[in-house]
């Protein structure tokens, strides 16, 4: 009796070894929230559990956040689009690498009877014209996310300042793009998102695309490794086993079969 006792002893230790080892298996993925909001996360992460067993922790913010939290070495890599602060982050050295390998673009939406008649706008500068001359309501994001961003470089890019119109029809919610184009839809007022999380929206009510150029909005997503040398827990064989199946030919496949409505919501670089 006491040496069976001792084999199911050795066994129970045994399991909870390897159960401890298994639980480690793991990665954290601070990543923008519109990666999340397309539903990408969602069928392509498990293949890769399944494949490799190992878990990925999504922790889904705006693009600034993001990086602030890989800066301050809470994740093991990120995914972000915001291309001019993600240089300034690799070469302050806060993240080891930076590949480009995923893009769609951004787009203006707003009510179907587009009273400013923004669809026949013949650049970004335009659109963005008409809504501040006619002081017409949009809502900002406001979260230093990289959609965020993108829009207030257009806004200097047209030489305008909405930020003196805050609260008025200038609004930022400091919302992620979901809320934010459900803000957008309860207002009837305009926005600015990208393409993969609008056509995955549920909610478009009396809202639609009204301006879009895939040129000159491009929406670059980013894969961003945490330097290890700043940050001695990353675990760096486990984030390079996951690069290598990105940008893997099996891991393009899947990003480019990944539809909603048969669209297509990402192209690979």
């Amino acid at each position: 009796m006491k040496k069976f006792n001792y084999i199911i002893t050795l066994c129970l230790i045994f399991i909870t070894i390897n159960h401890s080892y298994a639980s480690n298996k793991f990665i954290t993925l601070q990543s923008t929230t519109s990666t999340r909001d397309s539903g990408l996360y969602n069928y392509l992460l498990p293949i890769f559990e399944k494949e490799f067993k190992i878990d990925i922790r999504l922790i889904a913010v705006g693009t600034g956040q993001a990086l602030s939290n890989i800066r301050n070495c809470d994740g093991d890599l990120a995914i972000t689009h915001a291309p001019d602060l993600e240089k300034i982050y690799l070469s302050k050295g806060y993240i080891s690498e930076r590949i480009e390998f995923m893009h769609n673009d951004f787009i203006f939406i707003g009510p179907n009877s587009d009273p400013l008649n923004i669809a026949t706008s013949s650049n970004p500068d335009e659109v963005l014209s008409k809504i501040y001359s006619n002081k017409t309501k949009f809502i900002s994001r406001g979260d230093s996310s990289g959609t965020h961003i993108s829009e207030l470089n257009l806004w200097s890019q047209a030489y305008l300042s909405p930020e003196t119109y805050k609260d008025t029809w200038y609004m930022e919610v400091g919302q992620g793009m979901g809320a934010t184009l459900n803000i957008a839809i309860g207002s009837n007022a305009y926005t600015y998102s990208d393409r993969s999380t609008w056509i995955n929206f549920k909610n478009k009510s009396n809202h639609k695309i009204l301006y879009s150029n895939s040129e000159l909005l491009k929406n670059q997503y980013s894969l961003l490794l945490a330097n290890s040398t700043r940050c001695p827990k990353t675990k760096n064989n486990l984030i390079n086993i996951f690069k290598d199946w990105l940008l893997s030919e099996e891991g393009k496949l899947l990003i480019k079969s990944y539809m909603v409505k048969n669209q297509a919501l990402f192209h690979v670089d």
